[in-house]
């Protein structure tokens, strides 16, 4: 089997291709809206009116990206009166307002 063989490796290697295309949240979007995850137990963050995911939040559930609901620490936030239950239901999140927007 044959290919191309590419004539500068080094572009691959040492690029910078993330940095020419990465937006910094609010550059673009004015608002941010908050949407609820369902079952998945996790609060996702997108741009408005970019319609950017900027982030995925457990609320509910267990995060390995960060350990979250894995340390000793916060294992008990996810404890119920039927035990350890690594997700949940976070259909009506309410978070804080600041003026009405």
């Amino acid at each position: 089997m044959q290919g191309c063989k590419p004539t500068n490796t080094k572009t691959a290697i040492t690029g910078d291709a993330a940095s020419k295309v990465f937006v910094p949240p609010g550059q673009h979007d004015e608002f941010y809206n908050f949407v609820s995850g369902g079952f998945s137990g996790q609060m996702s963050v997108y741009g408005l009116p970019s319609g950017r995911l900027l982030r995925d939040i457990p609320v509910f559930s267990v995060d390995p990206e960060n350990g979250w609901g894995y340390s000793e620490e916060t294992k008990p936030m996810l404890m119920t009166t039927h035990g350890f239950i690594p997700w949940d239901d976070s259909h009506h999140v309410e978070a804080s307002m600041s003026d009405g927007v």
